[in-house]
């Protein structure tokens, strides 16, 4: 894991632990310390981001890591993966707090609510779940994808959720409700292959989303459409995203091996056009150009 300074685009550190591939990472809400899931190891790792430290490592899976999420408190994490399992641990002690039971399948996504009390999770039993957080027992199944559920995310306000399949299909659901609000399709994927992510900008009217066709996509939920389609991955398969804080910019990284930041507050015609004229500097004219142009008043002797 590499540590970049957005700033600069200059790399400021890494994290070297792992014995093979990190799939997942996932950083705390005060941004000091961050949690890592492997491929091969099969563990958990939560690391001090500042000293580039080892804080302390987690065995629990037995199966490679998929997914890893903090609570919005910080001090637990949960991690989940091809074991169908999901696991909420003490970041503190080490010690498991309890299991979650109940895919049949890889888990490829995990969201946690705004205020702490629910967790979402996708996998390839093609449903995603709504789990309470103190009890470990569902609260719902959402059923509407006919693939693997590959990212999920809750709105800022908690009552509404977007979750996306390896086939590019977006749901949003009312979680008071209990049901679908609507669905479109973002992405183009083959199956298993595809993996697309979804996040919600902190406002909850627009989505972040991306796919294994290279692309990332904006989208006004408010009218279930397209707004932007960014493209720079040179087709090569997205593999995650990630939102600013406040809203204006994204992350993308690729099997290209780049990382993208982007400009997500895209400026109407308009607005360009008042920013121009506010902005515009004019130089002073010469005398011969007064002369040339008949620009009054022209220079005196």
């Amino acid at each position: 894991m590499r540590l970049w300074n957005l700033d600069s685009g200059e790399e400021s550190g890494s994290l070297d632990w792992h014995l093979s591939d990190v799939f997942q990472i996932a950083i705390s809400p005060n941004g000091r310390r961050a949690l890592s899931g492997s491929m091969v190891d099969c563990r958990v790792r939560l690391w001090d981001v500042a000293t580039g430290l080892e804080l302390r490592s987690f065995e629990g899976h037995q199966v490679p890591v998929l997914s890893i999420a903090f609570t919005p408190d910080g001090r637990r994490g949960l991690s989940a993966g091809l074991d169908s399992i999901i696991i909420l641990w003490d970041l503190e002690t080490g010690e498991q707090i309890r299991h979650f039971t109940g895919h049949e399948g890889g888990i490829w996504a995990l969201a946690v609510s705004p205020d702490g009390s629910t967790v979402l999770s996708g996998a390839d039993d093609r449903l995603l779940i709504w789990w309470d957080m103190e009890t470990g027992e569902e609260i719902h199944r959402f059923v509407g994808h006919n693939e693997t559920v590959s990212g999920v995310a809750f709105s800022p306000d908690g009552l509404r959720a977007i979750s996306g399949d390896t086939e590019g299909i977006l749901i949003e659901w009312d979680l008071e409700l209990e049901e679908e609000i609507q669905s479109f399709s973002g992405h183009t994927g083959t199956g298993t292959v595809g993996r697309t992510r979804v996040e919600y900008t902190s406002d909850g009217n627009t989505l972040l989303t991306s796919g294994w066709d290279g692309s990332l996509a904006l989208w006004d939920l408010q009218i279930g459409a397209e707004i932007h389609r960014f493209r720079g991955h040179d087709d090569d398969f997205i593999f995650d995203i990630a939102i600013s804080p406040d809203g204006q910019s994204a992350l993308s990284c690729g099997t290209d091996k780049t990382i993208i930041q982007w400009q997500l507050d895209i400026p109407s015609l308009d607005e360009l056009q008042e920013w121009i004229t506010a902005n515009r500097y004019v130089r002073e004219l010469t005398c011969d150009e007064r002369e040339l142009y008949q620009i009054k008043p022209l220079c005196t002797p």
